[in-house]
């Protein structure tokens, strides 16, 4: 598929009409022909794209990436276009959302799912069915708000054996312990599970790293597994069926962002799902 066209500065310009429409809202150009200048191109009405500030705040779900380099030995450089999908899904539920989500996540049972963080000086949990998760919520932080439970979702047979990593403390500033346990990995899948507080609800979210965002922050975090320990195509596909369960659940929208039916409940009595504001901003419900 060709999706890039010469200029008459020698420079080329992205095809967005070659493009398939999730990829075609923003594309980012990483360099120019001679490697010196940042962009960004954003489409136009026309099709083809326009060149915005490298500085413009864009919101992507999908960062195309153009890459300098000739095509053989003899040619000149041109733009080659790769696509790194952004994996992350923000949505708003409540504890009630939540718990068919973990259901369907458990029966599936191509992962295993353990806290992020565990409490001082306590072992590394790891959850084996849906009402140990929900048992999380019943928690409180010192200020009366539920706890918002924050897992990470190790994919079955996609690296290497977990092991949580002890970290220590300083037993000056946590109440005498002097050590907890996390949960880290580079292809561990993030599943933030948010309670209504007092006067918001804080959107859930998932995420997990692409091989090339692993690849470029290994050097800097040499004591876990290489990232060729993982398979990053097993994980991001887990990692889609998961966010198709979201928003197949999701009844409405709010910005770019799923709402489930617990959600659109508190929504509907004035209730912030953080940042929008009811009268403020505008949801729309699901056709």
């Amino acid at each position: 598929m060709s999706v890039t066209r010469p200029c008459r500065n020698g420079e080329r310009r992205v095809d967005a009409r070659a493009m398939p429409n999730i990829i075609r809202s923003v594309v980012r150009a990483e360099a120019t022909n001679d490697g010196r200048a940042r962009a960004g191109w954003d489409t136009n009405a026309g099709g083809y794209c326009r060149r915005v500030s490298f500085r413009e705040k864009i919101k992507m779900r999908c960062c195309c990436r153009l890459r300098c380099g000739g095509i053989g030995p003899n040619e000149p450089p041109a733009y080659r276009l790769s696509i790194e999908i952004v994996p992350n899904c923000d949505f708003y539920a409540t504890p009630e959302d939540h718990e068919p989500l973990l259901r369907w996540l458990f029966a599936e049972a191509t992962c295993h799912v353990y806290e992020l963080a565990s409490a001082f000086e306590q072992p590394m949990k790891r959850f084996e069915s849906e009402v140990d998760v929900m048992r999380q919520f019943e928690r409180r932080y010192p200020n009366g708000d539920r706890w918002q439970v924050h897992l990470q979702l190790y994919v079955l047979g996609a690296g290497p054996p977990f092991e949580p990593r002890r970290i220590a403390l300083n037993p000056s500033a946590c109440g005498g312990a002097t050590f907890r346990y996390t949960a880290e990995g580079w292809g561990l899948v993030q599943l933030y599970l948010s309670a209504p507080r007092s006067d918001r609800l804080e959107n859930s979210h998932t995420n997990h790293n692409s091989r090339t965002r692993a690849e470029r922050w290994e050097p800097i975090h040499a004591d876990q597994a290489g990232t060729d320990a993982w398979d990053f195509a097993r994980i991001s596909a887990f990692s889609s069926r998961l966010n198709r369960q979201i928003r197949k659940r999701g009844v409405a929208k709010v910005g770019n962002r799923t709402v489930l039916p617990g959600a659109l409940k508190l929504w509907e009595s004035g209730m912030t799902l953080a940042p929008y504001v009811p009268g403020k901003h505008v949801l729309r419900m699901r056709a």
